[in-house]
Parts: C-alpha cells; structure tokens; sequence
C-alpha cells in the first residue's frame, strides 16, 4: 500500500523560530526510520512538506531547515511545497486573510498528492495559519475522489497565549481564537478530521477549555532526540526524568 504523509506547518521548513519548528526538525530525523519499519509491514511511505514561501525577512528565516526538509522529501519519493499566503514573503502566520488564503492552497496541494497515492495523511501543525485546511480538505475530498485524513495538531491556543490587549487587559484573540473552535467542532462531524494533541496537558485543555470530544483526540507527543546535542547538556538524572 502506498501512503503520503504531507505536513502543513509555518515553521520549521525554511524557517525556525520556536518548538513547532524544533517539532518539525525533531521529525526531520526520525522520518526515515519510520519509513524503513513501515516498508516491513507493506508500507511504502512518501513523504511531502507544505509551508508558506518566505524570503530573508522572514522571522527566523533558515535556509538549513529547507536543506534537509528537501532532503528528507527526496529521499522519501516527496517534495516541498512553498505556498501563497496573501504577503510579501515576510511573514509566515498573518491574520485570518491570510489562513483561508494559505489553508485553500494547502488543500489543492493536499488533493493533488492524494489522487497518487492509497491513502493520505496530512498533518496540520500550529494553530492558526492552517487550521482551516482540515476542514477545507474534509469538505470535498469525497467529491473529488481522494482518501484523506487530516490531524490537527495544535501546539499552544489562543486562551493559552492571550495575545489581544484591552483596557490593559491580555485576551485570545477572536480570529484565531474563531479558526480553532472551527477546527475542534468539526472533528465531531466526521472521520477524518482528528485533533491531535502534543501533551496530556494539552489534551486536557482542549476538552476543557475549547469543547474538544475525547474520541476526537489522538496522541501526537513530541517525544525527545536523546541523541541531540543539546539535549545531552543536560545532567544523566535529569535526562532520564525527561
């Protein structure tokens, strides 16, 4: 059987700013192995990267993180997808014109990789530039003859992060606060939309703080490199408490 797996993130492609990116760069170097174990069971996995073009001016642009995104795509019989999304290239998460510009892109780019492959699966990382693709892609896939399934992976929300201010006051922001609860409600609606969630903690709050249904909810921890530099810094008990 011939399976995609086709990533929608902001970050961690040509650019890497904070742990979405260092998700992404995580996954970077377990792909392959995953591959080989699948290839065991009859799998034959490709794998794609879809984030938005950007340029030098980007926050946290990376020009290292494409490298090995290409790599591991090539390797793995994929490629990367740069994406429009309603700016000059300068910024990769924009407001809500530029989450329905870039989650519609996403979903023709999706729907192209779909129609050569068994079975899809995409996964939607962040919160807000691409949290309307899972519910674009569930809309038509039937209509356009595709089998897909999209994990929704949100790594902070908008209630955690509170990024509005009013009157002194730190509130979610409504747009983004508005694509999430979208997301979340329509994992109800369908098989083919699941809300991922990156700790238990995480797991908890999308229950009770955005309404999330516990069967809509599947395990995407992030897991640690302990072969990572950085991670090595740490002391051996502290490292085995991780």
């Amino acid at each position: 059987m011939r399976v995609a797996l086709v990533y929608l993130t902001p970050e961690g492609v040509n650019t890497w700013v904070a742990g979405v990116g260092s998700v992404i760069n995580s996954n970077f170097k377990a792909l392959p192995e995953a591959a080989k174990k699948l290839a065991g069971d009859g799998v034959e996995l490709s794998v794609f990267f879809a984030t938005p073009a950007a340029g030098p001016a980007v926050r946290g642009w990376n020009p290292g993180q494409m490298k090995k995104a290409e790599d591991v795509a090539a390797s793995l019989g994929g490629e990367v997808r740069l994406l429009p999304n309603y700016t000059d290239g300068t910024d990769n998460f924009g407001r809500l014109d530029q989450w329905k510009v870039i989650s519609a892109a996403a979903t023709e780019f999706v729907y192209d990789v779909a129609s050569r492959f068994d079975k899809t699966v995409v996964l939607a990382h962040s919160s807000h530039p691409f949290a309307l693709a899972p519910v674009y892609i569930d809309m038509q896939r039937d209509l356009v003859g595709v089998d897909v399934r999209t994990v929704y992976i949100i790594h902070s929300t908008s209630i955690q992060d509170r990024t509005f201010t009013y009157k002194g006051g730190k509130y979610p922001d409504h747009e983004r606060a508005m694509v999430e609860g979208l997301a979340v409600q329509w994992a109800k609606s369908t098989d083919s939309v699941k809300i991922g969630y990156i700790s238990h903690y995480m797991a908890h709050h999308m229950i009770c703080e955005h309404g999330a249904r516990l069967d809509t909810l599947v395990p995407t921890l992030n897991g640690v490199d302990v072969n990572d530099p950085h991670f090595k810094l740490l002391p051996e008990e502290r490292r085995r408490e991780v």
